[in-house]
Formats: structure tokens, sequence, C-alpha cells
């Protein structure tokens, strides 16, 4: 059985915007758009939402789109011209929740260093919006992003339905670009798709999902592209088999004549592909075996004589862990974890405001997730395994009489993280799924058949939350159904989740196990992490998506695994927040539904439990709890 997704490496984003070939309006041509574009391209990959002040790592390796989309650019005059087609891709096999429509735009910047961009937006029945995007180099984490918008005349676009696609076109003066004088020479331009199907984001250059990163945008060369050399590398991709974890490398080559063969020199790591790669004259890709190291793996790659490119790819085992920093200490014993617990207690008393509600902010609105359900998790957890006060119990009992007090009548737990009005399903399932699986918990504590259907209402309203691109907002939804599915045996939770999983959650994850962008965070990987684990732990083993859950959970693990600090917790690779440490608990939930990492991970969470870093450090509740938790399993499974 082979596991097989192909990524994109690297790829030379250089762009000569060449003279508008039509002799057609480009509204016309759009409407009956000719079956190849000049100076046309495909290079479009998977992207994952970014953040504008995202700093936390460089270029990852992106998976392929699973839809095809073209793009060219085009000047006219004093204008730009930018034609997309957009192929239909294949429809899910399945749908258990609504599709969200398909769109393509455009992103320009007067260069890499510029502050400001040109955002212009269309679906495919011709509604458009541009916005003037700001602030895209921040000083700080707290600088916000504006999009204001931009006024009618910075831009003209059309689009047109036709057999298999649909195709979109933009019209840009210029002048429109904010920064642009009458002697640039190149602009910095990426263009993007999304999916409706499975709202797949796909791009040419860097993402257009909430943000780009500017050092990532590709050069569009107005007056024909100056390079210094004729050959050079265009793109280099990775078929990668996570059932091996081998590879094969294509790389594919820019600038060749016809009959043309240049030596192509490849380094994996240190070790050079004897003495050199030909091509055969008859093509511009050549192709070899690579079986990758876990870690690091840089590749250098020279074509002919032109400068050699070097990138690299990170790659973490699906099959075997790789623990850094585990611990030699014992497990701890339970009089020790009840103290630890009773010394988090009283710091959440302090901030306790409201029954079922904690915060040390006034806000308009507290929400269901932080402000409830994400403090009542460990409550319920040590009132299961460590130590059932009735003051903890109280405060489960007050957090789940305040989510079926406030549940919306269609079910829906609102999300009240971005807006103090929002609607269902805004800001995804991260307030519905974590106040939903804290009915259940609430439900194992009490056994109150109220707190059961409350969250079986809730699992009822899941058709309204379409697949998205965010990565963590779609865990929580796992988090949600496989605790209730454990609970009741009803098939069409877990069916839903594995849906969630299957065609949305995992998509994106590259051969690190990492995920680019926004979610690359460890803070937002434990959120994956545990809904990850928490479905692979309920599911059959001999269900056919068993194998492929077990080896991203694994290999989501590995990547976890490897920001470990000699603290014993965890780089956050958060955002401008270098050297911030925390807990990952999740890791919690990969023992539990993997009980033969023991040996790699019990030394682990030792080490997080007991963590020293540089600061003034007490164990969260939630960790304490979760280590009660194995403890008391660990200890039935030996008898």
């Amino acid at each position: 059985m082979s596991d097989l997704t192909s990524f994109r490496l690297y790829q030379d984003t250089r762009y000569a915007v060449e003279p508008w070939p039509f002799t057609e309006d480009w509204r016309a041509v759009v409407a009956e758009m000719p079956a190849e574009l000049p100076n046309g391209t495909a290079d479009f990959a998977q992207f994952c939402p970014d953040d504008h002040y995202n700093r936390t790592h460089g270029p990852l390796a992106h998976a392929h789109s699973s839809v095809r989309s073209e793009m060219a650019v085009y000047r006219a005059g004093e204008a730009l011209i930018i034609l997309m087609r957009l192929w239909d891709g294949t429809p899910l096999p399945e749908r258990y929740a609504k599709m969200n429509g398909d769109g393509a735009n455009v992103l320009f910047m007067a260069d890499t260093q510029s502050d400001e961009a040109l955002y212009i937006g269309i679906d495919p029945d011709g509604n458009s919006l541009a916005l003037h995007w700001n602030g895209l180099q921040p000083d700080s984490s707290n600088t916000k992003m504006g999009t204001p918008m931009a006024p009618a005349v910075c831009y003209e676009a059309t689009a047109c339905r036709s057999e298999g696609c649909w195709s979109a076109g933009f019209r840009v003066p210029l002048v429109s670009i904010p920064g642009i004088n009458g002697v640039s020479e190149t602009i910095a331009f990426t263009c993007g798709r999304l999916w409706g199907e499975d709202f797949e984001h796909s791009a040419w250059a860097t993402s257009l999902v909430w943000a780009p990163q500017p050092a990532e945008m590709g050069t569009l060369y107005l007056v024909g592209q100056q390079r210094t050399e004729r050959l050079y590398l265009r793109r280099a991709d990775l078929a990668y088999d996570a059932e091996t974890e081998t590879g094969e490398l294509t790389l594919t080559i820019g600038g060749l004549t016809e009959g043309e063969a240049p030596l192509v020199k490849v380094t994996l790591n240190t070790h050079a592909t004897p003495p050199a790669t030909p091509l055969d004259g008859t093509g511009n890709t050549v192709s070899l075996p690579w079986a990758l190291e876990n870690g690091s793996n840089y590749l250098m790659v020279q074509v002919g004589e032109s400068r050699t490119v070097t990138f690299n790819c990170e790659k973490w085992s699906g099959h075997h862990l790789f623990p850094k920093y585990p611990s030699s200490h014992p497990l701890p014993e339970m009089e020790s974890l009840k103290a630890h617990f009773r010394a988090w207690h009283e710091a959440k008393e302090k901030i306790y405001i409201e029954p079922g509600i904690w915060s040390n902010l006034i806000m308009k609105a507290y929400g269901y997730d932080h402000n409830c359900a994400f403090i009542m998790e460990p409550y319920a957890l040590a009132c299961l395994y460590l130590d059932r006060q009735p003051i903890y119990l109280q405060r489960i009992q007050e957090a789940c009489e305040r989510l079926v007090r406030e549940q919306s009548p269609n079910g829906v737990f609102l999300c009240y993280h971005f807006s103090p009005n929002p609607q269902p399903f805004e800001g995804g399932a991260f307030g519905h799924g974590s106040a939903s699986e804290a009915l259940c918990l609430g439900y194992r504590v009490f056994g109150d058949e109220r707190y059961l259907e409350a969250t079986k209402r809730a699992a009822s309203v899941y058709h309204l939350y379409a697949l998205e691109n965010n990565t963590n907002y779609m865990a929580f939804v796992l988090w949600h159904l496989s605790e209730l599915y454990e609970l009741t045996g009803e098939t069409e939770h877990l069916d839903r989740a594995v849906w969630y999983a299957k065609y949305g959650i995992i998509r994106g994850m590259n051969p690190s196990g990492a995920y680019p962008g926004h979610n690359y965070y460890t803070a937002y990987g434990n959120i994956t992490l545990k809904g990850l684990a928490k479905l692979l732990r309920v599911l059959p083993a001999e269900h056919e998506f068993y194998p492929v859950l077990k080896e991203r959970t694994l290999r989501f693990t590995n990547q976890i695994l490897s920001r470990q600090r000699a603290s014993g917790l965890f780089d956050g690779c958060n955002r401008m927040y270098f050297g911030y440490q925390h807990s990952v608990p999740g890791l919690y939930e990969v023992l539990r539904a993997l009980p033969d990492t023991v040996s790699a991970l019990e030394p682990v969470l030792i080490a997080m439990l007991n963590a020293q870093p540089a600061f003034s450090y007490q164990p969260e509740g939630l960790d304490v709890a979760l280590m009660a938790r194995y403890l008391v399993e660990h200890a039935a499974v030996r008898q």
C-alpha cells in the first residue's frame, strides 16, 4: 500500500511580463479563453493561512494543489492584465457539511519591503472587490494589518464559467499599485485560488489567506527578465511515500533550448549524486530517488554553470518516535499531583468572576473556550482521576450549567473570540467544539442527561460548518465528536469526524509533520495533535483511514518532540515571541491512543511536568490532571 503525497520544495518565482498577445479585448479573451495561455504557468501549490507577522519559519514544503489552476500576466500600455483559468476538481465522495464558494485573487506590492498592497478578488459569478492592505511590515506582534476598501477606479475584473472550468481576468493600472512610479521595473506579486469543494487555498508564490509573507512574494519583470544565467532551476518537487519514508525528487529546468542536455549537479545533504544527473535532451525534467533523513535535509542544485540553488526539506518519521529531552526521573506520586493541582486551582480562583466564567480581563462577551471550557476540562479530569473535591465539582457544574443555559436554540455555541456578535461557526469550531467536548466531560463526571443532550444537539449542526483552510479550527470538531462517539457509540459522529480529518485537517501537513503559516505555532499544533490523537484512539484499527491517520499523528508528534528544550518545555515558535516555551498536553492523547509509544513518550511527559525553565513556572492544571489519568489507566493495564 502506498501513501503518496507530492510537495513543492522550491520554485523560481521570477516572471517576465510579456506584451498583450491578443487582438481581442481582454474581456473577450476571458469569455473565450484559448486552449493555451502564452507565457502561462500552472505552478500552484497548497498554502495554509498565514499571519502577516509570522517570522517563525522560512519557506517550507507545500503540498501540490489537488485542483489545477493557471495564470498569465501581460502588459497593455500602462496597465497589467492577469488571466486565470481555474479548473474544476474531483468532487469529494462524501459531503457532511455545506460547500464554500470558489474564488480567485491577486496581490500587488511595489516591492517586498513595501508596507502596502493592492488585493483584488473575484468569484465565478463576477462579484469582485478590491482592498488596500497596509501594515504588512509590522514592528511587533501587536501591529494591526489594515484592509480598507480600495476605490473602484483601481481595477476592472470579470469572470466567465465554461465547460470544466471558470476563468477570471483583472485589469490593473500600474498607478493603482501603492508605491509604483513611472520608472519601476519590477513589482512584487502573487495570485491564488480558493476551491469551494474543500476550501483548499492554492497560490503561485505566497499565501493570500489572511496575509502574505512579503519576503516570499514573486517578482514581475515589467521590461523583460534580467537573468544572470540562461539556464536555471525552475522547480524542485518531491513525491513522498509516507509508508516507506522515501521519495522521488523531480527537478524542472528553465531556459533550455531544443535538444539541449546540460548536466544537473545535485547534492542531498552531504551526498553528491555521482558525478551529475544529465538530461537526455528530450525534456526539461530530471528525476532521482531520495531517501530522506529524519530532521533537516539540505539540497544543492546547479544547472550547467548557473548559480547553485540551496534549499531545505525537513522530514520526520510517521512510524518511529525520536524524543529529544526525555527525563530519567520516576513517575510522580498522586499526592504531589494533588498538591500541584490545588496550587493551580487557587490561582484560577483569583480570576473566577461569575459562575462558569474565568477571566483576568473585563470583556464585552466571555467566550465558551478560553473563559470556560479550557479551564473546566482540568477540573473534570481531576475529579475523574485525581481528587474529587467539592469545590472542583462545583466549578464543573457551574460551567456546564452555563453552557446548557447559553447554547443557541439551534445547538450552536458561538465564538466570541473575534466579535461580541458572531455568526455560527465564525471562528471555526473553536468555541463550539471546545464547549461541546466540555459537556461530554461534564456528563462523565455527573451523569446528567441534560449535558449529554446538549452536546448531541451541538453535534447535529456541523452541517453548517464547511471545510476550511485553518487546520486547528477544524480540529475542535475532533475534540467533540471523538468524545461523543466514545460515549454513545453512534457511528454518525465517528464518520463525520473522519470526514473533517481526511479532507480538511491532514491536508497541507508536509513531510516534517508541520503545517506552514499560522498553524506552525506549537500552541495551535497542540490543538490539532490532540484532535488527531483523540480520533485515532476511537477509530477501529481496521478502518481504511486508520493507517493514514496513525502515520500523520506520529509524524506530527515527532515535529513537536523536535521542539522540546532542555527545560522540559517546548519552543512555542509563536509569531515574534522568540524564546517562549510551554507544555504540549496533546502528547498525553497520543500516548493514550498508542500505548506502545510509552517508552518514548513517558520520559518526555515526566520532563514536561517537572519543567525547570528560566522563568517562574507552576505545572498547568491540565498537565497535572492528564498525568493523573495516565497513572490510573497505566496501573489498570499493568494489573
